[in-house]
């Protein structure tokens, strides 16, 4: 007897409007909570938590209100619907490193409200096994040069120059307000950190004038460094992750590069091209870097060298040195 293919998991219906009139007090707060508990992360991860948030919510069919009410309105139901949305994910064929990020934006909103004693529950949701490989290529030095020279926008030449002149994470670039560019330091809100702990680096002379050239045309109004581009009926905004992704694109196809580009491509070939340009000095490309394991560098100075392919090639020809031997 055939089997039928099950149907593809969705969201189970939400609650309607008479089922929700219990939890009102809860529920007309709901977006208060949110916007509260994403004030407790760093700014980059508010970006990537809320966006997280707002896939749920669209799988849901809801607003985000109506996504974050559903999490803490039951424990069954908040869990049924969070596999059921990993397992959507898993279906698109997500990257594992996308859907891990969803899923722990879920879980620590969840968290959020049991510190507050909203719930006594943790979201039973796990991510997915991501691959160890790490891939530190990026666009390669000629790659940056390509780029460099067919952006023509200033704003978009400065966050290239910062990504690869000061090997800036995404969310560092974007986080940047005007008031963090002081003279020849740049105030940087680093990975992980909270609230607006900021360290400050020294600009090279290059960045420094990618910067000048993008604040003169932005001008000195305080508030988001990179701001996206807008018609003339809408507000200025800070650039979002999306964003910036699809203006990185668009230069690697403008600068006729063989692969695609993506923003922490940059980062990559910065760390790359400083253990090339240091001598594979992991002390001095690990402050460089601002990675707190000297291990993640050594993995780019591995793949750099490529240790485990000449050791490779060694055993093969000493294999064929062999077979030519007996042969004789």
């Amino acid at each position: 007897m055939k089997r039928s293919k099950s149907p593809a998991p969705t969201a189970i219906a939400p609650a309607s409007p008479s089922e929700l009139a219990a939890s009102d007090l809860l529920g007309e707060r709901v977006q208060d909570l949110v916007e509260l508990w994403l004030r407790g992360v760093s700014p980059a991860s508010a970006v990537s938590y809320r966006q997280a948030m707002h896939h749920f919510a669209e799988f849901l069919g809801l607003d985000i209100a109506g996504a974050a009410l559903t999490l803490i309105e039951h424990y069954g139901k908040a869990t049924v619907q969070a596999k059921a949305f990993r397992v959507h994910m898993l279906e698109r064929k997500l990257a594992a490193a996308t859907i891990n990020l969803r899923v722990w934006a879920l879980r620590s909103f969840v968290r959020h409200c049991k510190e507050a004693g909203l719930v006594q529950w943790d979201l039973a949701v796990k991510g997915v096994r991501s691959a160890a490989y790490r891939d530190t290529r990026g666009p390669g030095r000629d790659g940056v040069q390509a780029v460099l020279r067919s952006a023509t926008n200033p704003r978009d030449k400065a966050m290239v120059w910062l990504m690869y002149g000061m090997a800036l994470r995404r969310g560092e670039v974007l986080s940047l307000d005007l008031e963090n560019v002081d003279g020849d330091r740049l105030w940087v809100l680093g990975k992980g950190a909270r609230g607006q702990e900021r360290r400050p680096l020294t600009i090279p002379k290059q960045v420094r004038k990618a910067l000048d050239a993008w604040i003169k045309r932005r001008g000195d109004d305080p508030g988001p460094l990179f701001l996206s581009s807008h018609r003339a009926d809408q507000e200025p905004h800070r650039l979002t992750p999306q964003g910036l992704a699809k203006v990185i694109a668009k230069l690697g196809i403008k600068a006729q590069l063989d692969r695609h580009v993506h923003p922490h491509g940059f980062r990559h070939t910065a760390i790359t091209r400083a253990l090339e340009t240091s001598g594979g000095n992991i002390r001095a490309v690990q402050e460089f870097s601002r990675h707190r394991d000297p291990r993640t560098i050594m993995k780019y100075d591995d793949n750099r060298e490529d240790r485990g392919g000449q050791i490779a090639s060694q055993l093969a020809d000493d294999a064929e040195e062999g077979e030519e031997d007996e042969g004789t």
